[in-house]
């Protein structure tokens, strides 16, 4: 009875490595200061660069000096008040998809909560896109809506709106 261990001792004995490792550990350090320098992988870089990119990613807010604080308070001393019209710049994308989503299930929908909350929020030149958007419906999705029902929405938006 041969054992599995024998037969693989006897397999490996056979084989001749075809490989030469070569380790690159053995460097001094003057070597790898040479090659930081070369690279410019210290570690204060690589702090620098992993900040920034936490930063960029919106997963941390650096605080700002005080200095940077007064210049913003001085810029907006200086610039004039936006009005109204000019701050509202309307719902994110998603918002009108989803409302256009809900209003597939037909022209009583604008009176649910969750879409009279995206309708309130769209601007006039998305609710003008929402309305031409179900006027054309594809009769395989959803029914398309006619002028009245589209006269329905715009004064809920209307409503919303004051």
């Amino acid at each position: 009875m041969t054992l599995l261990h024998d037969r693989a001792d006897a397999r490996n004995s056979e084989v001749t490595p075809t490989f030469t490792v070569v380790s690159t550990a053995a460097h001094d350090r003057a070597w790898w200061t040479a090659e930081v320098a070369r690279t410019g992988t210290d570690w204060r870089s690589l702090t620098a660069a992993v900040l920034e990119v936490l930063v960029s990613a919106g997963i941390i807010r650096l605080e700002q000096s005080t200095f940077e604080l007064a210049c913003e308070q001085a810029d907006r001393k200086r610039q004039p008040h936006p009005s109204r019209q000019e701050v509202a710049m309307g719902a994110p994308a998603t918002t009108v998809e989803a409302l256009v989503f809900s209003l597939r299930r037909g022209v009583n929908e604008p009176t649910q909560p969750d879409t009279e909350r995206r309708l309130a929020a769209l601007d006039a030149h998305q609710l003008k896109e929402a309305c031409r958007r179900v006027q054309a419906f594809h009769p395989k999705i959803a029914k398309q809506w006619l002028a009245d029902d589209v006269e329905r929405l715009i004064s809920a938006w209307k409503n919303s709106h004051g």
